[in-house]
């Protein structure tokens, strides 16, 4: 069980502090003061450097569409895809190769077990 002078002690602690902090604090009128006066300043400074940052990427995309088109335009080679899709026959399926197994013979057929390995037959007696 605590004591009422722990309790005491503990909020006379967090009122020091408090007080301590305030003192260190500078006055809200005088910092809101200087970050008005900082964003009426750079407003310009701002304004060019999105114009150019802004400039910038838009040029370095067009750019790159300009060169993506001129390869494409000028190179009118088969890609590997087309190739493929070319020298499949019409009647099979691009992907029918991934249809087919090893030992797919084996999968569609029903095993025999011979009567000899069962324990308790007898060689003439069918299996139940």
């Amino acid at each position: 069980m605590k004591a009422p002078d722990d309790d005491k002690k503990l909020s006379d602690l967090f009122a020091e502090q408090r007080d301590r902090d305030a003192r260190r604090a500078p006055p809200f009128k005088r910092v809101w003061n200087r970050a008005r006066a900082g964003a009426q300043g750079s407003s310009s400074r701002t304004s060019w450097w999105m114009a150019l940052s802004f400039a910038g990427a838009a040029a370095s995309c067009l750019a790159f569409v300009l060169l993506v088109l001129t390869s494409t335009r000028s190179a009118k080679v088969a890609s590997p895809v087309q190739a493929a899709a070319a020298a499949t026959p019409a009647d099979q399926a691009p992907l029918d190769f991934l249809l087919e197994m090893p030992g797919q013979a084996l999968l569609s057929s029903v095993p025999e077990i011979d009567v000899s390995l069962v324990p308790g037959q007898a060689p003439d007696e069918p299996l139940q």
